[in-house]
């Protein structure tokens, strides 16, 4: 008669055992990525005069109130930041670190987030990301918003805008900055500009060369659309 293998078994501890040395392995093996990850940021920050801090503490503060840099789930956390100066731009690019449910439900996410400041520029406040076809058909028949342009069917087909005033808004998205955004356009990214910041995120832990791509598309469309504009041109000033 065959013994049943239960807890005493030592085929049983040698799989379990085994079991949870693949994870501490895998774990380890993704410490070791994430810190010769970091390690890069950290040299080419010092190798070119740019601040770097393991916690993120230069954001400017207009950005608080952007719903990119909302504290999502729980363990939220901003880090790993970098930041300096292009001519009159200041940037700043960090880590969002955020953690959803608990146990076997508990998943942990990083958004990477750009903001990018200039003196003298006075943005409505707005968020544009990619359209899904199916997903926005659907939220807009439950009253999700999505201001589109009659005049420009490749803008709004290829986004969804919204934001707190409509008018100003239409106002500010004329056909140059439509087309930058259309032009300019990398899928995944969200946006979102108030007074004189804006920034983008994506999904992911970035690395070096992945932020300086990140940077270089908030620049050229933050360049395209910050045109001075003065406090009594937009109502949600007054």
């Amino acid at each position: 008669m065959l013994a049943r293998r239960g807890s005493s078994d030592p085929m049983s501890l040698v799989f379990g055992i085994g079991f949870v040395a693949i994870f501490v392995v895998i774990a380890v093996i993704q410490l070791l990525i994430d810190e010769r990850r970091r390690k890069g940021i950290r040299d080419y920050c010092f190798k070119h005069g740019l601040n770097y801090s393991d916690v993120a503490g230069a954001v400017p503060s207009n950005a608080y109130s952007f719903s990119i840099l909302a504290e999502k789930g729980h363990t939220n956390k901003w880090q790993t930041e970098m930041s300096g100066k292009r001519g009159d731009y200041s940037f700043s690019i960090f880590e969002h670190y955020y953690v959803t449910g608990y146990g076997k439900h508990r998943h942990t996410y990083t958004d990477t987030i750009c903001v990018v400041t200039k003196p003298r520029v006075n943005m409505p406040q707005f968020f544009i990301r990619d359209e899904n076809m199916i997903l926005d058909s659907l939220g807009k028949l439950f009253g999700g918003q999505d201001i589109n342009f009659e005049e420009d069917p490749t803008f709004s087909r290829q986004f969804v805008l919204q934001g707190m005033i409509e008018r100003d808004i239409r106002r500010f998205f004329d056909r140059k900055v439509r087309s930058a955004f259309v032009t300019k356009r990398t899928r995944g990214y969200k946006y979102e500009g108030h007074r004189n910041c804006f920034a983008a995120c994506i999904s992911g832990k970035l690395n070096i060369e992945e932020r300086l791509a990140l940077l270089s598309n908030v620049m050229k469309i933050f360049r395209e659309i910050s045109i001075t504009k003065y406090d009594d041109e937009y109502s949600y000033l007054n």
